[in-house]
């Protein structure tokens, strides 16, 4: 789910049914009520942003092979408009913005049957009235969007390239004008999956890129720092107790500081999400001040996600939408268990276990081209609309320290962990010593 906030509004996108036959859905939340416009398609709405005091929502629907269109609902106080990307081919939006006049998207198509993937970037009026179209890949091999932002002077698409390798996926970052025309192309990465989530810019016009890269130790998120003319300035990876994912990422134009919602596992057998809060130094370098584990009373499972300046927090049946800074928040509640308050669980005496050192990793310039469009046109389209009930809360956002129950098993795993080369190395120390004893013996017993 991805969500957006505008005053006391709020819109989600998500899905609604069940997994295996999800309706791309969006929610439009209100202290008054709310509105739900699913479409009847299979899919889901991935990207939900909030432009100026109006919302617009992307995603997909449909079947693979049998027609997958990209999905865009935008919102005003005057006016709802939704539209349909259609074409020769099955089209998957990731992400959406609205800039000089137009709505602006970010997706992928298949190239081939095959699974050559390659990126989408599209303009278009509230008419609905195609103003532009490129397309950007290697040839081959699958090159996917997942976000666009503006950086103040080029438009900047966050992908997945896996150019090199078909079993290694590598960051994907393109620059690209107003006009659309390619600029620059970076794939970062190392020798795993690296994916990247989500990307912001500094004050000084760096980019700063979270996700998540799959390797020796597992999944862990990391956080990358790519200075504006291309070069890797800043790497850290992020590994808690199991499966650690970075998802969003927002950064203070005041304060350079940077807020990160993540996914980790910090007790054995749940899984939380956790915020983590990062304070530049000397113009291109972080500091770990902070890492909170979310969690809420009583206790639900939740995920989180950031919107600019604000967090939410999804669980069974309801959303609840604060300030990073705040120490209330709102709680819109559709069914299920009430929730008294969110707690964030300041665990920062520990996040030097969970930061890790990440190399070997490089960037290569120029990793896709233009590439072949389909024919695609912007259809305007009706989903269906329903009222939804919605109650409304205040809810109290608690700090207090995050304390874990003392686990003997856990302890040794830690240590163990911590001590990696030294656990590896025993054995053979050992061996060395008993070598030298016998040396030292036998030389002993010529001497007597």
């Amino acid at each position: 789910m991805s969500g957006a906030i505008s005053g006391q509004y709020i819109a989600v996108g998500g899905f609604t049914g069940s997994a295996l036959s999800p309706l791309p859905s969006v929610l439009l939340l209100s202290p008054e009520g709310g509105l739900l416009y699913q479409w009847v398609s299979r899919g889901m709405i991935l990207s939900s942003r909030e432009i100026n005091g109006s919302f617009i929502l992307s995603g997909y629907g449909g079947s693979p092979g049998e027609g997958v269109e990209g999905l865009v609902l935008y919102h005003d106080k005057d006016k709802t408009k939704s539209f349909r990307l259609k074409g020769s081919t099955d089209i998957f939006l990731s992400d959406a913005t609205y800039h000089d006049g137009a709505i602006m998207v970010a997706g992928y198509f298949a190239q081939t049957p095959r699974g050559d993937l390659d990126v989408l970037v599209a303009r278009f009026n509230l008419e609905g009235r195609l103003l532009g179209l490129r397309c950007y890949g290697s040839v081959d091999y699958p090159d996917i969007a997942k976000r666009l932002i503006f950086d103040g002077e080029n438009i900047m698409v966050l992908g997945e390239t896996w150019a090199y390798n078909v079993s290694q996926g590598d960051v994907l970052l393109l620059k690209v004008r107003d006009d659309l025309t390619l600029v620059d192309s970076w794939s970062i990465g190392g020798a795993g999956i690296d994916s990247g989530e989500d990307v912001g810019v500094t004050r000084n016009g760096d980019y700063v890129i979270v996700g998540y890269t799959m390797g020796g130790e597992g999944t862990q998120g990391f956080l990358l720092r790519v200075s504006r003319i291309g070069g890797i300035l800043w790497l850290r990876g992020y590994l808690s107790l199991g499966e650690t994912y970075l998802k969003r990422v927002y950064v203070d134009p005041d304060t350079g500081r940077v807020y990160i919602v993540g996914s980790g596992v910090f007790e054995e057998g749940r899984k939380d999400p956790f915020l983590l809060v990062e304070d530049e130094i000397e113009g291109w370098i972080f500091n770990e001040s902070r890492l909170e584990i979310v969690r809420s009373e009583p206790s639900l499972d939740l995920t989180g996600d950031i919107g600019g300046k604000h967090f939410f927090l999804y669980y069974p049946g309801g959303i609840i939408a604060g300030s990073l800074k705040g120490d209330v928040a709102v709680n819109y509640q559709l069914s299920g268990p009430s929730i008294n308050s969110t707690l964030f669980l300041d665990d920062t005496s520990e996040l030097s276990y969970y930061s890790k050192s990440i190399y070997g990793w490089r960037l290569l310039r120029g990793v896709v081209k233009e590439r072949p469009c389909p024919k695609i046109q912007v259809v305007e389209t009706d989903p269906k609309v329903s009222q939804v009930s919605v109650s409304t809360s205040t809810v109290k956002i608690e700090r207090k320290a995050f304390k874990r129950e003392f686990d003997p098993g856990l302890a040794l795993r830690r240590i163990l962990e911590r001590n990696v080369p030294l656990v590896l190395l025993l054995p053979v120390f050992i061996v060395f010593l008993l070598v030298i004893y016998y040396a030292l013996r036998g030389s002993i017993l010529k001497r007597d």
